[in-house]
């Protein structure tokens, strides 16, 4: 097994140095998870969009919490890849 940082965020759509704000999980620590499924929605500042699971695994650790910002690059959560 694998353990997977979840911070593939589409950050070609964010402007240079904004941040990104966690909407929501879609999925709860400890879910298992299908790779392309919806885990979080993120809010770019002028969309929002889903972030898909890579791997198929468990969701292990939240790293953000819905309503945080985060910066490109910055972990998101971390997946248990199977």
């Amino acid at each position: 097994m694998n353990t997977v940082v979840l911070d593939h965020v589409q950050w070609e759509l964010v402007e240079a140095g904004s941040q990104a704000l966690l909407v929501d999980w879609l999925v709860a620590e400890g879910d298992l998870v299908e790779a392309g499924q919806p885990l979080a929605s993120v809010d770019l500042g002028h969309t929002t969009v889903e972030v898909p699971a890579a791997h198929t695994g468990t969701l292990e650790d939240i790293l953000v919490a819905a309503g945080e910002t985060f910066s490109r690059g910055q972990p998101l959560a971390r997946l248990i890849a199977t």
